[in-house]
């Protein structure tokens, strides 16, 4: 289930599905059903994959990858590098952790989520397609040039790669990655009954978890990967940061949007929650 705000940014309009306004209505020229965003994940494991096979392949056997997947690459990198041979280990990891990531939403768009009755617009939905794309290029940007005809490396001259920085990434991803499947059950769970049929598609009161300090865990948990991701990174790539900063500027929007809806819409909703960070914001 997605966020009842995802009109509020093309972000959250790509990532969170929601209840749909007369307003959007009118302004959408031709709509695509928010059941749809599959298609968003199902690009972005394929596509997240295919670049991880590239890389691999230039690590272990040095085949150059095809010239418009370099100019893609020359389109999207910083003007500065700060990665140099050595670093191959950091990208490894990255590039796992994002294709683990964007097929846990795939598992989750087919089996546990259940998306509101509400459209999203042509330009929103092609945002969609371009955004793991994106994402994907950006991990791999600043990294040891794929062009390079030096020695291959061995297996172990990467493991040997790995720094303290790898693992309490590592650990991060994986435990924001848990909050962000759960909270999402936990939404599904207000959509259907104890037989696990769907029942209804509004909106009701999340309760459990990190819901009971914030209205939007599943937000907080995604600006917590995407942060694990700039630690495995080693905090030095810098193209990977300004895709942290838009997440995280999106998610705090959206965040507060989906918290003054429930307060708006549910008396009894819990006055102690905040929108994103527990007792702070």
């Amino acid at each position: 289930m997605y966020s009842a705000v995802h009109r509020c940014t093309l972000y959250s309009a790509v990532h969170h599905s929601a209840a749909h306004d007369s307003t959007m209505q009118r302004s959408t020229v031709q709509n695509s059903a928010a059941r749809f965003f599959t298609h968003f994940y199902i690009v972005a494991v394929m596509w997240n994959g295919m670049l991880f096979a590239f890389h691999v392949r230039s690590l272990f056997w040095r085949i150059t990858p095809p010239d418009w997947l370099e100019r893609l690459l020359d389109a999207v990198r910083a003007p500065t590098n700060a990665f140099d041979n050595g670093a191959e280990l950091s990208i490894v990891i990255a590039q796992l952790l994002m294709l683990l990531h964007v097929t846990i939403r795939l598992y989750e768009c087919f089996f546990v989520s259940v998306f509101s009755n509400t459209t999203i617009n042509v330009l929103q939905y092609a945002f969609g397609l371009v955004y793991y794309v994106i994402v994907g290029l950006t991990l791999i940007c600043e990294g040891p040039d794929m062009r390079s005809r030096g020695a291959f490396l061995t297996i172990k001259q990467l493991l040997d790669q790995w720094r303290c920085h790898h693992v309490f990434g590592v650990i991060v991803f994986l435990w924001a990655s848990f909050h962000h499947y759960y909270s999402h059950v936990i939404l599904s769970r207000l959509r259907k009954d104890k037989t696990g049929h769907v029942v209804r598609t509004t909106h009701s009161i999340p309760y459990g978890d990190w819901f009971e300090f914030v209205s939007c865990p599943h937000y907080l948990a995604e600006i917590l990967i995407y942060l694990a991701l700039a630690l495995t990174l080693g905090g030095c790539h810098m193209t990977w940061w300004a895709a942290v900063i838009y997440v995280l500027f999106c998610q705090c929007l959206a965040g507060i949007l989906m918290h003054e809806y429930y307060v708006h819409h549910f008396p009894a909703y819990p006055r102690l929650r905040r929108a994103i960070i527990p007792f702070i914001f």
